[in-house]
């Protein structure tokens, strides 16, 4: 558990906390988006915080502290399209929600009275326009959904039937876009580098990639050196026979980040691929046949990303034969959506 004092007014040590004790922050990630709430000192930990439910909902819906979560807090979440559940999945923990506030009504709509439904329409009044209900499909509306109906307005039920009994009728109403996850968890790339790296995948050129609202790919992160041990051992262990990955290494006193994609597998084998992906229980990734890789056989079992040719990545802005430091290095599952 993270200790201690610190300046809200200074950055740093929110920097270090983020940085090095993110485990600590998603264990406890409700209570410190309540800490930080409208915060302007904490601000860069609310975003994080933020981020972090977005990306793993079940930090939300799955926490023991959801059903006291602040209404307003629960609400901006809600409203963001980055927030990516199932809407159905969402109606059913805003209603487990809305019963487990003060007076607790049961969950049993069968044995609530006319101040119950007065009281929960109260209580969900906010959270009725932010879920997606075009987008539920028409079973889930009609077991799920459609028995509270007196909690929803009389447009919205018939509209919804409307739309699910006739597809192809052009309803006069906003069908909202469904949610798309925008984020990643990563301490070297952003969210906005997605769209990058998914493009390089299905080898499109496309210049203006902050306009590219849709990416294809969702980039889960299996390893991360400075978090599960920067060894081959764990890298084999955390990313063999996953798949598609992709790697990003940071190279150290750079901004510089190089990488590669695997479209294959990575495997303990010590055997070559198609792909010229190298795959040694001895070392980290390697792409190019020996053009860049993680190298573990070093003096100190320091580590080092290495380029021994430029025959592979003629573009790579870095010096043949020579070694290079890295902060630290991540590789993403590649799984199409």
């Amino acid at each position: 558990m993270y200790c201690g004092s610190f300046d809200t007014t200074k950055l740093q040590p929110l920097k270090t906390l983020i940085n090095n004790h993110d485990d600590f922050i998603i264990k406890n990630i409700l209570e410190i988006v309540e800490l930080t709430y409208q915060k302007k000192s904490l601000s860069k930990l609310w975003d994080f915080s933020i981020q972090e439910i977005c990306c793993t909902t079940n930090h939300l819906f799955e926490s023991t502290k959801f059903l006291t979560l602040n209404p307003a807090i629960l609400e901006i979440i809600l409203k963001r399209d980055d927030y990516y559940d199932d809407e159905i999945t969402i109606w059913e923990n805003i209603l487990k929600w809305a019963c487990g506030q003060q007076p607790i009504i049961q969950q049993d709509i069968n044995k609530w009275n006319k101040n119950d439904f007065t009281v929960m329409e109260r209580r969900l009044n906010r959270f009725i326009p932010l879920i997606r209900f075009y987008l539920i499909s028409s079973e889930d509306f009609l077991l799920k959904i459609y028995p509270f109906k007196e909690l929803l307005s009389n447009d919205l039920v018939n509209n919804t039937l409307g739309y699910h009994m006739i597809p192809n009728n052009k309803l006069n109403v906003n069908i909202q876009a469904p949610r798309s996850l925008r984020c990643i968890h990563s301490h070297i790339i952003k969210s906005q580098h997605l769209n990058i790296f998914a493009n390089w995948i299905d080898k499109i050129e496309i210049q203006n990639y902050d306009n590219v609202r849709y990416t294809p790919y969702i980039f889960n992160l299996l390893y991360r050196a400075s978090r599960d041990g920067n060894t081959a051992a764990e890298f084999h262990k955390k990313c063999d026979k996953k798949g598609a990955t992709m790697v990003v290494i940071n190279i150290k006193n750079s901004n510089q980040i190089i990488g590669g994609y695997n479209p294959l597998e990575w495997n303990s084998s010590n055997t070559n691929k198609a792909t010229k992906d190298i795959c040694n229980s001895h070392y980290g990734p390697f792409f190019g046949g020996n053009d860049i890789y993680i190298n573990y056989n070093v003096i100190n079992n320091a580590t080092l990303a290495r380029q021994l040719n430029v025959s592979s990545y003629p573009k790579l802005d870095l010096p043949a034969n020579f070694s290079y430091e890295f902060d630290d290095y991540e590789v993403f599952q590649i799984i199409k959506k």
